[in-house]
């Protein structure tokens, strides 16, 4: 089981992301697509936390959260979406997210939002 799953389009953004958070310990996979992302879950490799690149009124964005929120096997699993846009309370909680975090996203600030919800096992 991983810790992270990441998932954006965008390969500059997703490589840095991975990258910085695997600098902090996590064990990190990749996702270009939520249709990648939802093979890797269907294969068993259910992630702590999934940070989601999210695009506001897009069937495909919200039909990936829906199955995250609505699937048991995935209901344990804390998102935290990276958005352009800002949203407000009643519209993080109908998506049914744990954090969300405005692109470009602070790493320092999304480290400190995945350690809320998962610690990395100390390697020895």
């Amino acid at each position: 089981m991983s810790d992270v799953l990441v998932i954006d389009a965008n390969p500059s953004i997703r490589k840095m992301l991975c990258a910085g958070l695997t600098g902090f310990g996590f064990s990190v996979l990749e996702a270009d697509s939520y249709a990648e992302a939802q093979t890797r879950l269907e294969a068993g490799d259910v992630p702590r936390v999934a940070i989601v690149d999210f695009l506001r009124n897009n069937d495909t964005s919200q039909g990936f959260l829906t199955l995250l929120r609505d699937t048991p096997a995935y209901q344990s699993i804390k998102v935290i979406i990276a958005t352009v846009n800002s949203l407000t309370t009643e519209e993080q909680n109908a998506l049914g997210v744990d954090a969300v975090m405005v692109k470009p996203v602070d790493l320092s600030q999304l480290v400190k939002a995945v350690y809320l919800f998962h610690r990395p096992e100390r390697k020895s």
